[in-house]
């Protein structure tokens, strides 16, 4: 009696017969589970039409969520490194808001002899083609970050590469003098 206006009303909204199908089964098992808390004071098709309204209405904003555009290896540019002598014992590899603090740490390092190599990832999922090939090139690979060491736990996992974290979880940057300090205790040890 109530399916089919129901299945109407979400296949109108949704624009798809499959997931509109979906959503009605749903839609009723909603109803079903709900109906101890069914308020005698309203009609029943108010009440079932505003629960289908709003789980149609969940399942739009979720996909307005979802990426639309699907990235491909392909239309990624590759992942730039800085060496310039081509003969770094350390890659320090970063992403977001550590880009400055890397490069100051690095030309650090650099003007006081020590060799050192920098990356900065603008694509994290997936990653730029080269990655592998990238990180795997030096014998050492520094990331740092502030948070708990999540991208550095991606390289160790994906890449299977012995990637450091260096992490600062205090509400403020990374400061170049710190991370240089980072850099040369993996350059000694």
């Amino acid at each position: 009696m109530y399916q089919g206006p129901v299945f109407n009303y979400v296949l109108r909204m949704v624009g798809d017969r499959a997931l509109a199908e979906d959503l009605t089964q749903e839609i009723f098992i909603r109803i079903y589970q709900g109906l101890p808390g069914f308020s005698l004071r309203c009609r029943f098709t108010t009440w079932l039409f505003q629960v289908a309204k709003n789980r149609v209405l969940d399942e739009l904003r979720a996909r307005e969520r979802k990426p639309q555009v699907v990235v491909t290896l392909d239309d990624l540019p590759p992942l730039e490194v800085d060496d310039p002598e081509g003969d770094a014992e350390l890659l320090v590899l970063g992403w977001g808001s550590s880009l400055g603090t890397i490069r100051a740490g690095a030309w650090r390092i650099r003007e006081a002899g020590g060799k050192v190599a920098t990356a900065h990832l603008r694509h994290l999922n997936p990653f730029p083609p080269n990655t592998n090939e990238v990180v795997r090139r030096y014998p050492k690979v520094l990331v740092p970050e502030m948070n708990l060491g999540q991208l550095a736990s991606l390289i160790r996992a994906r890449f299977l590469v012995d990637a450091r974290s260096f992490t600062k979880v205090q509400g403020v940057p990374i400061f170049a003098e710190e991370l240089e300090h980072a850099i040369q205790e993996m350059l000694d040890g």
